[in-house]
């Protein structure tokens, strides 16, 4: 059985300046709206005027520099009548929506590979200051979902890996991390996201596991993410029929308020997932999904639509509280730990812009980085030698899920390897055209003495393991970086190299550039290829 987790009755709040809210007032708490681009516009405005959010979750179409980003956040907190929670999806690895000089983190799954939470902490931290500095108080983050299932295509590197106890681990060491930042973290995707095979941006996947193993599995981390003191957790668009046979978690009274608020004892904000994904949508539709979140228990909803379609949203759980189908006190309540929250991040201080970019930041991304590369194959492939004729193939493939940064690659391994030995002759190949290059891929290949292939979720991608075929057929030597999910690493070839990056963000990059070199590949492999 989970330990029970309870440290005040549900529903009991701090905070009772919710509770003489009018019924618009307290539905508009509930809320947490998005903005269509990098300024904000006169509808998004009004919206938050008239007290109809509660809250802004930003996305990297948001972003077009630090400087405009910190004076968009003091912007919104202007225009809106009380405090404003502003939050992100910034998890780190393909998860990210800053630009530079923002420290880029390298992904969960490479802390779990680093094995290190002291790492995830100081990483956690570092990210969190640059939050402060510009004005975000929520990260959307960790993602603390076991990853058991290889095939799972939504999240994958998001999740530290698929042993329960290492996930809790590392989920705990960045909760702390982003709370002494004073930032609010969020654990998701309850009661789990990681043994699906579908992506609930596309469909409702279903996980048709026992109660016991869930509890044995799934539900450890965030009993462990209760435990250190998260305010936040964000619910799943996955059927769980052992919990509830009909409907999603996000949609769930039976998972929201029975499993999370009264077994697991959480009294924090519960979140939704974005309710434009069609795992609700499909069925349900926005609108209506909304009201049946906060009905089975969610206090805030995720409202990543037009502004017409949000307001929609607040007049539907305004019509449903006047109905009598959503009780006023229980909204009442969820404002309640809505504000209670936002007083707790309010009174801290911003620090300086120039806190984003530290280079004591950078170095806590590159140390983690460094401890997560991962070595698989023929040990004697490696290093590689300064008077060797390198050729560097890369492949790109772009977003494949509605989670993804959409600004697509992040850093170029041929350019980071030509930082150490110039020369270095390279062909950047895209995932969408390889078919048509697979000539010239091995003609590089022939000419060279040793083939650096990189590849990007080659485990998903029939053509990327024809391309290693015929480089493995062609090369006189052959080394291959898995620089996305580790299960590339399952096509690595007899008497070749293999490393696994977990990410290709720029310390990542940088790390696996210092491993061909030489440098030490403490990493473990935190799933099974």
């Amino acid at each position: 059985m989970l330990p029970a987790m309870s440290t005040r009755p549900s529903g009991e709040s701090d905070s009772s300046s919710a509770n003489t809210l009018d019924p618009a007032a307290a539905a508009g708490q509930l809320i947490m709206a998005s903005l269509p681009g990098p300024t904000l516009d006169w509808e998004t405005e009004t919206l938050l005027r008239q007290g109809h959010a509660g809250g802004i979750c930003l996305f990297s179409y948001n972003v077009v520099s630090l400087e405009q980003l910190r004076e968009l956040c003091a912007r919104l907190r202007v225009v809106a009548p009380g405090p404003l929670l502003i939050a992100a999806d910034l998890e780190g690895g393909y998860v990210w929506r800053l630009v530079s000089p923002a420290t880029h983190p390298p992904s969960a799954m490479a802390c779990g590979a680093a094995g290190r939470p002291e790492l995830t902490e100081a990483l956690a931290h570092a990210v969190g200051t640059e939050m402060r500095a510009l004005g975000i108080d929520v990260n959307l983050a960790p993602a603390v979902d076991v990853n058991n299932n290889p095939a799972n295509p939504v999240i994958a590197t998001r999740s530290y890996g698929e042993n329960p106890t290492l996930v809790s681990l590392h989920a705990q060491a960045a909760i702390r991390g982003y709370g002494r930042a004073g930032v609010a973290a969020c654990a998701k995707h309850f009661p789990g996201h990681g043994d699906t095979s579908q992506d609930s941006h596309l469909t409702l996947p279903s996980i048709r596991h026992t109660l016991d193993r869930l509890r044995r599995v799934e539900l450890p981390p965030f009993v462990a993410a209760i435990q250190a003191g998260v305010k936040m957790v964000m619910t799943a668009h996955v059927v769980f029929p052992a919990l509830d046979p009909d409907l999603p978690a996000t949609l769930s009274p039976r998972i929201l308020g029975g499993l999370l608020r009264d077994d697991l004892g959480f009294d924090g904000v519960i979140c939704s997932d974005a309710m434009n994904m069609d795992a609700v949508t499909n069925r349900w539709g926005s609108t209506e999904a909304s009201v049946l979140s906060v009905i089975a228990g969610a206090d805030m909803i995720c409202s990543v639509a037009p502004v017409a379609e949000t307001e929609a949203v607040h007049a539907a759980l305004v019509d449903a509280m006047r109905s009598g189908r959503l009780p006023e006190a229980q909204v009442h309540r969820s404002a309640s730990r809505v504000a209670q929250l936002k007083q707790r991040l309010s009174g801290l201080s911003q620090p300086p812009l120039t806190a984003a970019g530290r280079p004591a930041h950078a170095s806590a991304a590159a140390h983690l980085a460094a401890a997560s590369i991962t070595r698989h194959g023929a040990a004697e492939a490696l290093p590689l030698r300064h008077d060797q004729r390198i050729a560097v193939l890369e492949v790109y493939a772009g977003p494949r899920t509605g989670a993804e940064d959409t600004r697509g690659l992040h850093g170029s391994l041929a350019e980071a390897i030509r930082r150490r030995v110039p020369g270095v002759s390279s062909l950047l190949l895209d995932a969408g055209s390889l078919e048509e290059n697979l000539s010239a891929a091995r003609e590089v290949a022939a000419r060279a003495d040793v083939v650096v292939l990189a590849t990007r979720n080659a485990w998903r991608s029939p053509i990327q393991q024809d391309l290693l075929r015929t480089i493995a057929d062609a090369a006189r030597g052959l080394i291959l970086i898995a620089l996305r999910d580790p299960y590339d690493l399952r096509f690595t070839p007899t008497g070749a190299a293999a490393l696994a990056s977990y990410g290709d963000v720029p310390a990542s990059i940088d790390a696996v550039a210092a491993a061909l070199f030489g440098a030490p590949t403490p990493g473990t492999l935190p799933v099974t290829l």
